[in-house]
């Protein structure tokens, strides 16, 4: 196995433990443990930002100097982009406002789900894209 090869397969492994602890964490709101679900968020927002800046800024990177891909491919790795942007910066603005160091702007729980039905697209999206760009299996 290669080291992409493995990179890839620790990339997914990484976003299958995130979505499960974010799904997780959700669950664990309405069971009244919230200071269990910011704990838990708090986990999957580190885990996600490292393995952001380990697996997916090199392929970003690569993606932006060399270009490459259909349309469609193109437009889905920049909505994969800039929607894992907004994500990371709707988390940590949900979590600095609930410690009190910022104001929340509107309702802090309709911000929540949106930012959780997004995360999911989001991981949806990651692992079309994982199958395209790896495996050359393209839905669009």
């Amino acid at each position: 196995m290669s080291i992409i090869e493995t990179s890839n397969i620790l990339s997914l492994f990484v976003q299958f433990i995130v979505i499960t602890l974010v799904i997780v964490a959700a669950l664990q709101v309405s069971r009244g443990k919230t200071a269990l679900h910011c704990k838990l968020m708090s986990i999957a927002l580190i885990m996600q930002v490292v393995s952001i800046l380990i697996f997916m800024s090199p392929v970003m990177s690569d993606f932006l100097q060399y270009g490459f891909g259909s349309r469609a491919l193109i437009t889905q790795i920049w909505l994969h982009h800039l929607g894992g942007i907004a994500v990371v910066l709707l988390v940590l603005y949900i979590n600095l406002s609930m410690k009190g160091k910022m104001k929340f702007l509107g309702n802090n729980f309709r911000l929540m789900k949106i930012t959780f039905w997004l995360w999911l697209i989001l991981f949806a999206g990651g692992m079309l894209l994982y199958l395209a760009l790896w495996h050359g299996i393209s839905f669009f």
